[in-house]
């Protein structure tokens, strides 16, 4: 599953990064333009779901680089204790690539959000919950990394437990872009 994470990422990465959210609705002097309430809710509802959206694409390429990182920790761990422990970090950050794959399907339209705007306040709510799931198990994963870094401190550990830190950055920065309701 994880493997289809890293494939939507760089496709969806690829059609989208950068792009960010939409500023069609910023006046000339880079403010948000006038709406009326329910225009304003609607603008507000798209903007905070696209500009999520791209910070969930930013969020996959840096969970699948930190899943890359752990597969050549893996390979190289052998058995044991550590090799359980990485184990364990592997079941969680694959827990998180599925949670934030399952999210990468493609924003809905200006014209989407405005025709069922509930439909897509709901599905915000859910998407929060999701990313807030993943964030947890994320937690566990830097936890446990960050125990074996302490015990046997080594570059790759290192190089991991920073991964997994960007990508909670990224993930919270999700969080934020959804906005409050």
């Amino acid at each position: 599953m994880f493997r289809a994470l890293l494939a939507s990422a760089v496709i969806a990465c690829s059609a989208g990064c950068g792009k960010g959210p939409d500023s069609g609705s910023l006046d000339k002097g880079g403010a948000p333009a006038a709406k009326s309430s329910a225009q304003g809710v609607e603008a507000e509802l798209y903007e905070s779901i696209h500009s999520a959206h791209y910070h969930l694409e930013v969020a996959a390429v840096s969970v699948s680089g930190a899943y890359e990182q752990l597969q050549r920790i893996l390979s190289a761990s052998g058995k044991g204790e550590r090799a359980n422990a990485l184990q364990e970090v592997n079941e969680y950050l694959d827990g998180v690539g599925e949670q934030v794959a399952e999210l990468l399907a493609g924003p809905p339209t200006r014209e989407q959000v405005r025709a069922e705007p509930a439909r897509y306040q709901e599905s915000r709510r859910r998407s929060k919950e999701s990313v807030s799931d993943a964030l947890t198990d994320l937690d566990s994963a830097i936890g446990i990394a960050q125990s074996l870094l302490d015990s046997s401190p080594s570059d790759s550990l290192t190089k991991l437990v920073d991964m997994l830190n960007g990508a909670k950055d990224d993930l919270q920065a999700v969080l934020s872009a959804y906005g409050s309701p």
